[in-house]
This record gives structure tokens, sequence and C-alpha cells, in this order.
């Protein structure tokens, strides 16, 4: 057989990174342990019991609710799709046969790095020493830093002429914008719009 009519080899990498995203994505927003507290509300002669279930999952959300509640499984389904789709995606721009090709504005890429990373560092240390002590939970508060800086170290790469990673940077950045009540992540909206204009100038 002629070497054109051999069969092509299937591309699986796609697939595999797909899968891989699914499951790093799942894992981060998975409730992992549940407690059950019991508290007696004393009223005169009579007294009741109530019951309340806390789960807690790798970044530190809370699912809580009362007497024996199973926390939604949604949440970390919707994050594993997100993360499969974005690894998948982001996998064929890679393969794709083009050359890669310089950013045309990576000013703007540059100055979203550098806000990413003055935020992640400002949140690490707010995080980690808050009270002016070390956070029990400084393991907690070290996956939450990373998975806000990860946009950053994305963005760094797809300046080495690889424009899509920007794209990716900017997608992931948006909703991380947004995981804190208290406002705190918001400042990462000013990388994220830097990102998106790089890509779209590239």
């Amino acid at each position: 057989m002629s070497k054109g009519l051999q069969p092509k080899e299937p591309n699986l990498l796609p697939i595999a990174v797909a899968a891989l995203g699914f499951v790093a994505g799942f894992i981060l927003l998975v409730p992992l342990g549940c407690t059950m507290e019991s508290v007696s509300i004393e009223d005169g002669s009579s007294g009741m019991t109530t019951s309340t279930t806390s789960c807690s999952n790798v970044i530190g959300l809370d699912y809580s609710g009362q007497g024996r509640y199973n926390p939604p499984l949604w949440p970390a389904a919707l994050a594993g799709v997100a993360a499969a789709t974005v690894g998948g995606r982001m996998t064929v721009l890679f393969q794709r046969g083009r050359r890669p090709r310089p950013v045309s504005s990576p000013t703007l890429g540059r100055i979203g790095v550098a806000v990413n990373a003055v935020w992640v560092s400002f949140l690490s240390v707010l995080g980690l020493f808050s009270g002016g002590s070390l956070d029990p939970q400084w393991r907690t508060v070290l996956v939450f830093v990373g998975l806000i800086g990860l946009p950053g170290v994305l963005a760094a790469f797809g300046l080495r002429r690889r424009p899509p990673l920007l794209l990716v940077a900017g997608i992931i950045c948006v909703p991380l914008s947004f995981i804190s009540l208290a406002g705190a992540t918001l400042p990462l909206l000013v990388p994220a719009t830097l990102y998106l204009v790089a890509y779209a100038r590239a």
C-alpha cells in the first residue's frame, strides 16, 4: 500500500486533554467531606434537636443544609464540562498546522499578566496571614490563589507566539472574577479584558 493511501491515525490527544480537564474541574468543586452537627434547643419543659450538614471541597466552597443534606453535584459537573471544553479546544488549536505567530500588541498582554500577578500576590498575603498569623487552612488558600493565578501563566505562554492561549486566559479569568462574594476577585476583570483585547489584535 502506498504511503498516500495509508489510513490516518485518529487524533486522541484532544479527547485525553478534555477528559483530564473534566476530572480536574469536577474534583475542584465536588463536595469531598461532610459533617453533621446537632444542636439542642430548650423551650421551657420541652426541647428539640436540629441538625445541620456541612460539606467542603478543595477550593473551600461550603455546601450546607438542614438535616441529612445531600449537596448538589451539578456545580462540579458544570465546572468539569467547562474545563473539558476549554482544554480540548486549546489542544485542537495547538495541533493545527499553523506556524506560531507573534502577538501584535504584546504590551496589553504584559500589563494584564502584571496586574494578574500583583493581585494574586496580594490575595496570597492577605489570605495566608489573616489576623497576623498563618491561616490554619493555608492549603486551601494556596489552591485558591493558584486557581486565580492560572490565567496569568497561560497568558505569559500566549505572549510567546501562542495567541490562542490569550483567548483561553481571558475566558477563564472572567468567571474567576466573580467567585468571591466579598468582591475580592473583581479586579481580575482588568487582566481578562487585556487578554481578550491582545488576542483580538494578534
